[in-house]
């Protein structure tokens, strides 16, 4: 399973000590560049750049660039919000999200269901559907043994 964590699911504790339970060659992690940003700025500022670096290495988790396919993905993306209030740009962050999900894909963890609603339902999961189906998969697991 390949998910893609949303930088407002980084304070949902319990998704993060489920995931860190988990098996890491069963349950891939990753977040990209823009998200990397987003968290390494709040990280810093805070002064608990060392605390960042030490979720991503204990959950290792994998960042993923933004390239020119998903960037060209975003654009299109982010006419799904020309008419909006706050006009396209102001949903470029979740646009290069989206776009990262689905070129690469992997599922969304993210609480914003609204923000990527352009996308596949079934490519995103709130923080409280994954901890659900990650119960749900380890209980059967527990009973094949």
């Amino acid at each position: 399973m390949n998910l893609l964590l949303d930088t407002c699911v980084f304070n949902e504790k319990n998704l993060l000590s489920t995931l860190q339970k988990q098996d890491s060659s069963e349950i891939h992690l990753f977040i990209n560049s823009i998200i990397y940003l987003e968290l390494g700025y709040i990280y810093f500022i805070r002064q608990k750049w060392k605390l960042f670096t030490k979720i991503l290495n204990d959950l290792k988790i994998r960042i993923e660039s933004i390239t020119k396919p998903i960037a060209e993905r975003a654009i299109k993306a982010a006419v799904y919000f020309k008419d909006t209030q706050e006009g396209a740009a102001f949903y470029f962050r979740d646009c290069l999200i989206g776009a990262t999900v689905e070129l690469l894909h992997i599922t969304l963890v993210t609480k914003n269901l609204d923000d990527f609603a352009w996308l596949a339902k079934e490519n995103c999961l709130t923080p409280e559907q994954v901890i659900k189906m990650l119960g749900n998969i380890n209980h059967v697991l527990k009973n094949e043994r």
